[in-house]
């Protein structure tokens, strides 16, 4: 068992799972954890220790795929940071998650283009994590800050070539059916598909920041 403090443990229930019980339990859905567009949320993430797995297997597949162009694999990694989503009520887990996660994505990437890496890519995926990475309560579904706002998860969906487009949802519609709207496919099947609080125009992966303000 690995933990910080006592005061922690009895207040909030904080235990951290072993590296050795996480790659194991990572490795039992090897192929979902492989393919970068797979979704992953941790509820009570932590410091990181099940996302950082699932990034750095993802990462190996961008590195098979694509590592010889410098543009697909850092869009790849864009799509790949932004499937992964985790909620902490510990401030301090949130940070270090995020940083975590940015340090993987970032030692990955200036390993391959060093010289040829982009300071805009880096930002990206630093504000993708902000948005990704939140901290908040997964029981009540709400921010932990004033107010107690809900929590608000950013879908980053590829669209074409080096275009992404962002919708913003509240995580009790992603989990609550009631909240989501019926759709029926052109060969007449059905399901539900939640309804974003927002859409973003689409925008090209270094700038995606950028289109916040837009």
């Amino acid at each position: 068992m690995q933990i910080k403090e006592r005061k922690r443990v009895e207040k909030y229930g904080e235990v951290f799972t072993s590296i050795r019980e996480v790659t194991e339990i990572i490795d039992m859905v090897e192929h979902e954890a492989s393919r970068i567009e797979s979704k992953f949320f941790e509820p009570t993430c932590g410091n990181g220790n099940f996302l950082a797995e699932v990034l750095a297997k993802k990462i190996k597949t961008i590195e098979k795929k694509y590592i010889r162009n410098q543009i697909d694999y850092e869009r790849s990694l864009i799509i790949a940071t932004g499937s992964l989503y985790g909620i902490d009520i510990l401030k301090d887990n949130v940070i270090e998650c995020r940083a975590r996660l940015e340090k993987i994505c970032h030692n990955a990437y200036t390993k391959q283009y060093k010289q040829k890496s982009k300071q805009k890519f880096k930002i990206a995926i630093e504000y993708i994590l902000s948005k990704n990475i939140l901290w908040g309560d997964a029981l009540t579904l709400k921010s932990v800050k004033n107010k107690k706002p809900p929590l608000v998860f950013s879908e980053w969906a590829p669209i074409n070539e080096s275009y992404i487009k962002r919708r913003d949802y509240t995580l009790s519609s992603l989990l609550d059916n009631s909240e989501m709207n019926k759709v029926v496919s052109d060969e007449g099947s059905s399901y539900f598909m939640s309804v974003p609080i927002k859409e973003f125009k689409k925008t090209h992966y270094l700038d995606i920041p950028l289109n916040e303000y837009c």
